[in-house]
């Protein structure tokens, strides 16, 4: 259990989330039909554990009840909203399934998690449900799952509160969600907005880290819960030539730490590539290196032959989790090849290179490592926190040009013949990764 999350008798509302609760107990018409309600907040508001609250005691209220909690993907479900609502029912008499994540109540009423991400939307046809709580709607790019939620929603006759209720943090205002809660109107749809402020519990300190991971338009849509547009032609929106880019050569600091990160792709025009960086409060990217279609021994013997290995300094190889695969074009994989090179290769002046290996068991998801370098470049607090030297020409173009790809979910657009969009990636893996080091609240999205 989340040592954050109230079970059920310790929760104490909010007055928005008094608001909340009042009116879908008290003031919706039910017999118009199934009412769509939108938690609509920024980070850290408590809208999950809003909407854990209303659906444990939909199901508490209404006996033999038959709810359903949904996000796009299981995992993430049991790791937000699943365990708010495990906390929350920690001190009631309730059969937890740990293996399908079902609840049943002592009144008879089910609470059953559900995922779409195979688009398999079909599925809920073979179920009726009283109330369905999703989590994060606008992570979903299409409505489809949506509708046919909404049409298996209200169909228990001996249950009147018919609720379709969603949490979520503000998108694009031409996204779908924005269309149906504030431009079609309906009685039957209700948006209710709370701003990370708005939480009582956070400490002060939370919102002052928040202006720093943040640029200044992720924090007024993240913090203050405004739905303006972000989706421009560039995603890495904050980067200023004038503000980011260093023309002249980096001198490294051999009392530093340089990290080396990778982003492994093989084909025409999905280079391997890599970047160099060190960090002193900043990040000061120095060196990018590109190599099309060949083996990741080229990349670690052009940096030797550059000299780029000869710093008596520790390296942290950081990157692309993926690298721990096997390579089909050795026997062992990327790690395990850069593992080896740098164990037996030499400094300049004859000394073993010093390393260490720092890679994460997961990636970051893409629009989390593109809002943590936008907040790097530029953040709400005014502060640049990344520069890209002279011999980073690369690193210059992936900031100024990569785009998202056109007409597909939130992937980048890797379909033109240039190296600049995997080294930026590089440069973003490798950022968290040194962020994630030291503090990872520093780089942590509460989304609670």
């Amino acid at each position: 259990m989340s040592d954050s999350t109230p079970t059920l008798n310790e929760f104490l509302p909010t007055p928005k989330q008094w608001q909340v609760i009042h009116d879908i107990r008290t003031k919706y018409d039910y017999s118009l039909g199934t009412h769509e309600v939108l938690l609509d907040g920024a980070v850290g508001s408590a809208k999950s554990l809003l909407l854990g609250h209303i659906m444990v005691t939909h199901c508490i209220l209404n006996p033999n009840a038959h709810a359903g909690i949904g996000r796009r993907t299981l995992p993430s479900l049991r790791e937000t909203l699943g365990e708010v609502i495990k906390a929350h029912c920690a001190d009631m008499a309730v059969e937890y399934n740990g293996v399908t994540g079902k609840y049943t109540f002592s009144n008879g009423s089910v609470l059953r998690p559900f995922s779409w991400a195979d688009a398999h939307y079909k599925k809920f046809r073979s179920h009726e449900f009283s109330a369905f709580g999703i989590e994060e709607l606008t992570e979903n790019p299409h409505p489809e799952f949506y509708h046919e939620i909404a049409s298996r929603v209200g169909r228990l006759r001996h249950i009147d509160e018919k609720l379709l209720i969603s949490a979520t943090n503000p998108d694009e205002p031409d996204s779908w969600v924005y269309k149906r809660f504030f431009i079609e109107q309906s009685e039957r749809r209700h948006r209710y907005k709370s701003v990370t402020a708005d939480n009582p519990y956070l400490p002060k300190s939370y919102i002052e880290s928040l202006k720093e991971n943040y640029d200044p338009i992720m924090y007024r849509r993240m913090v203050l819960s405004e739905w303006i547009p972000i989706r421009q032609a560039v995603i890495y929106h904050q980067y200023d030539p004038a503000r980011n880019r260093v023309l002249h050569k980096y001198q490294v600091d051999p009392k530093r730490e340089i990290h080396w990160s990778w982003d492994f792709n093989i084909g025409d025009g999905k280079p391997l590539s890599s970047c160099l960086f060190q960090y002193d409060g900043k990040f000061h990217v120095f060196k990018d290196l590109v190599i099309q279609g060949l083996r990741t021994e080229d990349m670690l013997e052009e940096a030797h032959a550059q000299g780029l290995l000869d710093h008596e300094t520790t390296y942290v190889i950081n990157g692309d989790c993926t690298g721990k695969n096997r390579d089909t074009r050795s026997r062992h994989n990327d790690y395990e090849i850069i593992r080896l090179y740098l164990s037996n290769a030499k400094t300049k002046s004859g000394r073993p290179i010093q390393f260490r290996m720092d890679v994460p068991l997961s990636n970051p998801k893409v629009r989390e490592r593109h809002n943590i370098m936008n907040g790097l470049l530029h953040n709400a607090n005014g502060d640049t926190r990344l520069f890209i030297y002279a011999d980073a020409p690369v690193c210059h173009e992936a900031m100024m040009l990569t785009k998202l790809r056109s007409g597909a979910d939130y992937i980048e657009d890797d379909s033109k013949n240039s190296p600049y969009q995997h080294v930026g990636t590089a440069l973003g893996y490798g950022c968290i990764a040194k962020l994630r080091e030291g503090t990872k609240s520093q780089v942590s999205m509460i989304r609670r």
